[in-house]
């Protein structure tokens, strides 16, 4: 879509057989990836025997790649002699962000994305030190072949890709190193208090019928740890401790180590093969959430000087509001869910 649109010829060329219009400017178009690529359609282009245009710049446009926008762009494009692209650049009118592209053979560019103390328009804003990343763009894909995010006080690093073609199809395979968790869970589930540095690896793959939906079609998996964690609304010591057939609710977990692995879903997670150790306490076990409810197990163990106690603690209610209860001895046998984090916890 082209808001509008500025020649500016060399004027004795205008006498010619060939006009030397030297600069096309366009003025707040809005770009998407067909508008990008249909640049490299020989049809499309301008007969360079009768017009020579050397460059085309580029002011106030939106940019629109893989269902995300970015606006106020600005940047040029360089032409060959034969109306070809030689190189794309583009930036935001902040300088925060810098994409360049050049043509690869077929239908096709080369990108090199780079940023500095970007806010991606995402939950409100989520704000980015730097990007770096290489990738591709084509008639049907966007394709990121190496990134390299900082954010949340840690990196992100990886590769992925979106392609649409009879449908929008997400792929992200990423590495993850010492992102905090009270920011992370502040953007993605608010209602989680938990704290600590996390590091560990994330796929994740959607399939939708456009870009928009992609993020309630989104499921995945993998694996994380994290050191001085937090788990506030979670006390396992005083569900053990508590002799109350009441649930214990509030106080927090603080444990030197955590870790485990995910899987999710848009509608689901489930937190499988927890492990967490603090001083005297370790505990297993799992936590799944589904519809606003959780439900979950974890074996608590206090070792003391003389003796070493072993308790399963039922975990039921909400992320808002967790409600722990010791499992009495007497109890039946863990069955279903209980009964796999049971499995769970004694795979130590």
């Amino acid at each position: 879509v082209l808001g509008s649109a500025r020649v500016l010829p060399a004027p004795f060329s205008l006498f010619s057989d060939k006009w030397n219009v030297g600069t096309v400017v366009l003025d707040r178009p809005l770009i998407d990836q067909r508008a990008i690529l249909a640049l490299f359609d020989s049809r499309k282009a301008p007969a360079s025997d009768t017009i020579d245009i050397k460059r085309v710049d580029i002011e106030g446009a939106t940019l629109s790649v893989a269902g995300m926008g970015i606006e106020e762009v600005s940047g040029a494009v360089d032409l060959t002699a034969e109306a070809k692209i030689s190189e794309i650049r583009l930036h935001t009118a902040d300088g925060k962000i810098r994409l360049t592209a050049l043509p690869l053979p077929g239908s096709g560019l080369k990108l090199a994305l780079s940023s500095v103390g970007w806010r991606m328009p995402w939950r409100g804003g989520v704000p980015i030190d730097s990007i770096e990343a290489d990738g591709r763009l084509t008639r049907s894909a966007l394709r990121v072949d190496k990134m390299e995010v900082r954010t949340l006080g840690g990196t992100i690093s990886g590769s992925g890709s979106i392609e649409w073609q009879q449908q929008v199809a997400l792929s992200v395979q990423a590495n993850y190193a010492r992102i905090d968790l009270q920011r992370l869970m502040a953007l993605v589930e608010p209602v989680a208090r938990v704290q600590g540095s996390a590091s560990g690896k994330i796929a994740l793959r959607a399939s939708a019928a456009s870009f928009e939906s992609t993020g309630r079609a989104l499921s995945g998996g993998g694996s994380f740890s994290v050191e001085r964690c937090s788990l506030d609304g979670f006390d396992l010591v005083e569900a053990v401790r508590s002799r109350s057939d009441n649930p214990v609710r509030g106080g927090s977990t603080k444990l030197e180590d955590f870790s485990g692995t995910i899987s999710l879903d848009a509608a689901s997670w489930r937190l499988s093969g927890l492990r967490g150790n603090s001083g005297v306490m370790s505990t297993a076990g799992y936590l799944h959430q589904s519809g606003g409810k959780v439900d979950g197990l974890m074996d608590v163990q206090l070792r003391g000087s003389a003796n070493q106690v072993n308790v399963p603690v039922v975990i039921a209610g909400t992320l808002a509001d967790p409600q722990l209860t010791a499992r009495r001895r007497n109890a039946p046998p863990a069955t279903g869910e209980a009964g796999q984090g049971a499995d769970e916890s004694r795979g130590r």
